[in-house]
């Protein structure tokens, strides 16, 4: 496998295809690496950069057969996202609607280690992307999960018989959609209340993998909510540092938190 020059890499080793941790690090690294200005001197070579994402993505694909259900997820996103940077082109169609009914089916089966929120974003994706082509079942699938978050939100300003990480993933979901047909009158006011009483003071309160899922529900509220656009920016740079610092997330995520902070 072809990486970048060792200057962009946390580690004299090469990340590890079979440990989802790195191919979601890694992939949030090229990610980062791709959005430094091109007259920025610590942009890496394009083609270098290109290259480092073909062969990422034909990685990421060879191993999807072999990652745990639970896993399926994060790994279509990160093949996804590393094959249109790569390749320039989105990827075969067929290859991840296979893996999204994998997914799904162990979802489907009582895989509790595959959370609501995961199911809502893959289906909203593909709908958004392709809506005649999204499956029944999981359409159906959808549609139950997003009328009960909205009636546990008609009384509650949260979603408290989850974790706070799957909380936040949850509101991030439904902050920037059209909610008319459940609150008519007063969908802007709910979102304000819900993003009101969700909000943290001190960063530091929150655990790891509650702050990653912090920072989506942080960027969900502009402009539906926040339409400071700088002021949302700024919370999101102050999110990422903190990120930068913790040490039981991955090193490559904390490499690419540290280049966010500089883009």
């Amino acid at each position: 496998m072809t990486l970048l020059s060792q200057k962009y890499l946390p580690t004299d080793s090469a990340p590890n295809i079979a440990d989802i941790g790195d191919v979601a690090g890694y992939t949030h690294l090229l990610l980062m690496l791709s959005r430094i200005p091109a007259d920025n001197t610590a942009a890496p070579d394009p083609r270098e950069l290109a290259m480092a994402m073909r062969r990422w993505s034909d990685s990421i694909r060879s191993q999807m057969p072999h990652y745990a259900p639970e896993h399926l997820g994060r790994a279509i996103e990160c093949y996804d996202i590393a094959h249109r940077l790569g390749y320039n082109e989105r990827p075969d169609s067929r290859t991840i609607d296979e893996y999204r009914r994998q997914y799904f089916d162990s979802w489907a089966r009582g895989n509790d280690r595959i959370n609501e929120s995961d199911i809502y974003a893959m289906v909203s994706r593909k709908a958004a992307a392709a809506p005649d082509d999204v499956d029944s079942r999981q359409f159906g699938a959808f549609y139950n999960i997003r009328e009960q978050w909205m009636k546990q939100l008609r009384y509650n300003t949260a979603f408290a018989e989850t974790t706070p990480g799957e909380n936040y993933r949850r509101l991030s979901l439904v902050m920037p959609e059209n909610l008319r047909p459940w609150f008519r009158f007063d969908q802007q006011s709910r979102k304000r209340q819900w993003a009101e009483s969700n909000t943290v003071a001190d960063l530091r309160s929150l655990d790891t993998p509650t702050l990653l899922s912090y920072k989506g529900f942080n960027l969900s509220l502009w402009p539906a909510v926040n339409p400071d656009a700088e002021c949302n920016r700024a919370c999101d740079t102050a999110i990422a540092s903190e990120l930068a610092t913790r040490p039981d997330l991955n090193h490559y995520e904390r490499q690419a938190f540290t280049l966010a902070e500089t883009i």
